[in-house]
């Protein structure tokens, strides 16, 4: 994480209006991470995406720290889902151009 630009998470908790117990729980539960220097906690910046969609859910629809385990656990295996359909399908296109290709009896 030392390699990419860091936000603080003290700045970002302020300017969200989010209780940095927050962030800490979402870091406890592994859902984002956080790195402390000289007791100040940081987060990439390339992250900072991720965590506001985080603290949206948590201040527009209530959910809690619990709630957006699940909700990220279901967003991962439905990318995991839509990576093995995309993979499946290449593969098909795969056997089908091959298929079309060469002279087939039946």
């Amino acid at each position: 994480m030392r390699n990419s630009r860091l936000i603080d998470v003290t700045k970002f908790c302020d300017h969200h209006h989010v209780d940095p117990a927050f962030i800490e729980s979402l870091n406890t539960m592994g859902l984002f991470k956080t790195e402390k220097i000289q007791k100040t906690a940081f987060f990439p910046a390339n992250h900072l995406h991720k965590l506001e969609g985080f603290v949206r859910l948590h201040h527009d629809m209530h959910v809690d720290s619990e709630g957006l385990n699940a909700i990220s656990g279901s967003l991962n295996k439905k990318e995991s889902i839509q990576e093995k359909i995309s993979d499946l399908q290449s593969e098909l296109n795969y056997y089908e151009e091959l298929c079309s290709t060469q002279a087939i009896d039946i």
